[in-house]
């Protein structure tokens, strides 16, 4: 939600979940590795919006994110189970939270349509134990009801 306090001067409040897509690593020919993440966030920050001619619907906006996110490893092993199918063996990490700055641009279409693009640090701990941290670029696509 963006809840605005003066002319063209909003707080946003957000919140939701994430999922990072898996990352598959192939050791042999009978073995695969894949790493995920996913994990929840609330962010508060300062939007101002642009509203002269053109460049109205124009946004920048900067904050925080608070974020607990749980990183996962499965082992594959292609037709190494007792059955003949495939053996998986899983690893996660902790769930770690961490607080971490986010800077975006977006553009407001319509009252139910936006496009956002940010930049934010992120902080998770793979499945092997090891904290690491770095940044993410988000493109979304916002449907507000």
């Amino acid at each position: 939600g963006a809840y605005p306090f003066a002319r063209n001067h909003f707080l946003v409040l957000e919140g939701g979940y994430r999922a990072f897509p898996c990352a598959r690593t192939y050791v042999d020919a009978q073995t695969a590795i894949e790493d995920s993440m996913d994990g929840f966030f609330g962010a508060v920050a300062y939007r101002y919006r642009f509203s002269a001619g053109r460049l109205d619907g124009l946004y920048l906006q900067g904050g925080v994110r608070h974020s607990m996110f749980l990183a996962e490893r499965d082992t594959v092993h292609k037709g190494a189970s007792a059955s003949g199918g495939d053996l998986r063996v899983g690893t996660k990490g902790s769930r770690i939270a961490s607080t971490r700055p986010v800077f975006g641009v977006g553009f407001r279409f319509t009252e139910s349509l936006s496009l956002e693009l940010d930049l934010a640090g992120i902080q998770a701990e793979n499945a092997l134990g090891q904290s690491k941290s770095g940044s993410v670029i988000e493109l979304a696509l916002g449907i507000h009801l």
